[in-house]
């Protein structure tokens, strides 16, 4: 498993494409870099225009045994840039966690099974944060072929690499977070009062999804999708309607909100 590369230290890292000519010699690095520009662009560009945290659903529900809690499949943007897509219902032991430390590692397999999870014993009444955050897993192992005159023709190679995920039980807020979570002032980014400055790259990877408290015998006592759940603001179920110019004010069923006049409306999916 590989994990993401971090932004530079201005969080704006200049990016470098390969440049091909005639009788190049190309190597595995120059074909590489082409996925690197690519990759780190959009990161880039998800990271300062769209922000980072939860895009739609990753909603929390408790399960059906004690310590149990489901994470929902959910599309969520990490604080590097990078997409996270949980793509189903996802069941986390509250208590118990792999030797890695994390509660679910999807690309990780197990070596020993007699050793695959730790039972943790979770504080009481005290907030658990259910934090997830993006990592790569390394597929699709291939026969590498042999060098000259050797004999060894047993080397693999992975050739593949495939985005996944990371969630973790965390029992302190990551560095990225705030307690209470400061709240954006629109009057002032409207007003262009508020310093529209580029986002500096940040110090954690973890995004929480939720808080949980168990009590002394693991029930779940409370889920808090609120206090720290941070999300994108997205208009994928959003759309426009052009309005009859000689009945402005009709907007048939359902509702609307009216946007630079009378005749535009800004509608939402069901």
């Amino acid at each position: 498993m590989t994990t993401h590369m971090m932004c530079g230290a201005d969080g704006l890292s200049n990016l470098e494409q390969p440049k091909f000519f005639p009788r190049q010699l190309v190597t595995p690095d120059d074909l590489t870099q082409i996925l690197v520009y690519l990759k780190e662009k959009q990161r880039r560009h998800n990271r300062l225009l769209h922000g980072w945290g939860i895009v739609c659903g990753a909603r929390l529900k408790e399960g059906q045994k004690p310590c149990e809690i489901i994470v929902e499949a959910g599309y969520i943007l990490d604080p590097y840039g990078d997409e996270i897509l949980i793509d189903r219902d996802v069941t986390v032991n509250l208590c118990q966690e792999s030797l890695d430390g994390n509660a679910v590692s999807p690309c990780v397999g197990t070596a020993d099974p007699w050793c695959s999870n730790i039972q943790i014993d979770r504080p009481s009444d005290k907030p658990l944060y259910i934090a997830v955050r993006y990592a790569e897993c390394q597929t699709r192992p291939v026969r590498v072929a042999a060098m000259g005159c050797g004999c060894n023709e047993m080397e693999c190679e992975y050739s593949r690499i495939r985005d996944s995920y990371t969630i973790k039980v965390l029992t302190s807020l990551p560095s990225t977070y705030a307690d209470p979570m400061p709240q954006p002032q629109l009057r002032d980014i409207l007003n262009c009062t508020q310093e529209q400055s580029c986002s500096t790259c940040p110090t954690a990877p973890w995004i929480v999804l939720g808080d949980v408290i168990l009590d002394s015998q693991g029930k779940i006592t409370k889920i808090d999708c609120f206090t720290h759940r941070r999300n994108v603001l997205s208009f994928a179920n959003y759309y426009f309607l052009c309005h009859d110019t000689m009945n402005p004010y009709h907007y048939g069923s359902g509702g609307g909100l009216a946007i630079g006049g009378d005749l535009l409306g800004l509608w939402r999916d069901p």
